[in-house]
């Protein structure tokens, strides 16, 4: 870029190359500063990406040998003491041996979350297990822990 900004000046100072040259050379090197803003300015200003996954235990996933269905009414975020709407879907890191999902945050909530430290999560899967983990922003992945089971068929509530 230096370089053809420096041979377009040279060019025209000094009157050495084609007219062409001379010519285009100047609106070619403005094209390209304006395109090398914007370039900078969507790198420094686009919008960060937050990537969380959450693991089933094996000892769970041994037990049941299911994937986890989620209640997408019930899966939450918890911030600044309100719960907010995630979405979880399977990753595709996931093994038959341990079970990720990712999660899906809003547009909206992103600012939100990237401006703490600490993530509290409260789920629900469609068969009523309610699961909950506390995670660190730094962390890319945490295990989850079972809350509570729906009662089986014959045990009291």
């Amino acid at each position: 870029m230096i370089l053809i900004v420096i041979s377009v000046l040279a060019s025209n100072l000094f009157n050495i190359g084609n007219t062409e040259f001379r010519k285009w050379g100047m609106p070619a090197v403005l094209v390209e500063l304006v395109a090398l803003f914007i370039l900078i300015v969507k790198y420094f200003f686009r919008m960060k990406q937050l990537i969380i996954y959450l693991e089933i235990p094996n000892d769970f996933m041994k037990k049941h040998k299911k994937k986890i269905a989620w209640d997408a009414n019930n899966c939450f975020v918890i911030l600044d003491g309100k719960e907010k709407n995630i979405k979880l879907s399977e990753a595709d890191i996931s093994t038959d041996q341990s079970s990720k999902y990712r999660v899906h945050f809003g547009d909206d909530l992103t600012g939100q979350i990237l401006n703490t430290n600490l993530l509290e999560f409260k789920l629900k899967d469609e068969e009523g297990r309610n699961w909950r983990v506390t995670f660190d922003l730094y962390e890319r992945t945490k295990m989850l822990e079972l809350f509570s089971s729906p009662p089986r068929e014959g045990q009291l509530q």
